[in-house]
């Protein structure tokens, strides 16, 4: 039996001067050219905190922050030629998946 593992990293977590890694080099289209899978990565829309504070949303609100975040990389991968592997909650997101 061949073992294959998939390593999953969070990349492109820049957000206006909040600035971690080279995130402006980091692009679908270098994920095609190297061959590395796209994932989501959805979370709260906690501009400040970076989604790592908990938000009292309804399931709802959840689901459509969730949809939009989604979509806008899986439209950035439709044209790039790729599918998205994968979507993983970020932050205070993930926690709350985990407790529900």
């Amino acid at each position: 039996m061949k073992l294959k593992i998939d390593i999953n990293c969070d990349l492109g977590e820049s957000y206006g001067t909040f600035k971690v890694g080279n995130d402006e080099k980091i692009t679908v289209n270098l994920a095609k050219k190297y061959g590395v899978a796209v994932g989501a990565h959805p979370g709260y829309p906690d501009l400040l905190g970076f989604g790592r504070r908990e938000m009292h949303l309804t399931l709802e609100e959840i689901e459509n922050y969730t949809i939009y975040q989604v979509s806008a990389l899986q439209g950035f991968a439709k044209i790039a030629g790729l599918n998205l592997q994968h979507v993983k909650p970020h932050g205070a997101l993930y926690n709350t998946a985990v407790k529900v």
